[in-house]
């Protein structure tokens, strides 16, 4: 007889009081406050080399706790953000946004070879492209007579008016400079 209270007792322990405890905690999930009026909103901007953000938007209640993920950029790209939000007698909040930097746009129309009129051959090295903003030139001297290829490299954060990235290629040349003889009147003998 007493084997058998023992039992009961044992089995109250391990099958009644787990069972219990969960159907309470699940009670009190619903006596929880929840967050209200927050909102965390997608945010697109253009390229600009400064780090931007996003941050929730709305009256927070004292002592909530807010943590950001992947809220902040610099380069152009899209930012899977998330904002977790918890205080004490309050359901957790998790909300997502997107923060989108766009790629500027570069027109190479004022990429141009650097000159008025032709180059010609001085014996000094010359500036052949024009530079600008938001790329780099490589190979963009020349001193001696010839075909000369320039090569445009964009920044990070831009792209070309055509949508692309890829490097582009200027070409131009450096003229031979024409040789002017002058012949003097002169007699040579012989003999």
């Amino acid at each position: 007889m007493k084997r058998m209270k023992i039992l009961k007792v044992l089995a109250l322990i391990v099958f009644v009081l787990p069972f219990a405890f969960i159907l309470s905690a699940c009670g009190d999930n619903d006596n929880l406050k929840t967050f209200e009026n927050i909102t965390f909103a997608n945010q697109t901007i253009d390229y600009d080399g400064q780090e931007h953000e996003i941050v929730l938007d709305g009256e927070l209640p004292q002592g909530v706790n807010v943590v950001y993920e992947n809220n902040k950029g610099t380069n152009a790209g899209v930012y899977n953000a998330k904002a977790t939000l918890t205080l004490e007698g309050y359901k957790t909040l998790e909300l997502t946004a997107k923060l989108t930097i766009n790629k500027l746009n570069y027109d190479m129309s004022t990429a141009h070879w650097n000159y008025e009129s032709e180059f010609t051959y001085n014996g000094s090295e010359q500036t052949l492209v024009n530079s600008g903003t938001g790329y780099t030139l490589v190979n963009n001297t020349g001193t001696n007579a010839g075909e000369y290829v320039v090569t445009a490299k964009l920044d990070n954060g831009y792209k070309w008016s055509d949508g692309t990235t890829n490097d582009k290629v200027i070409k131009g040349k450096i003229n031979k400079k024409k040789a002017t003889i002058v012949a003097s009147d002169q007699s040579i003998s012989y003999g």
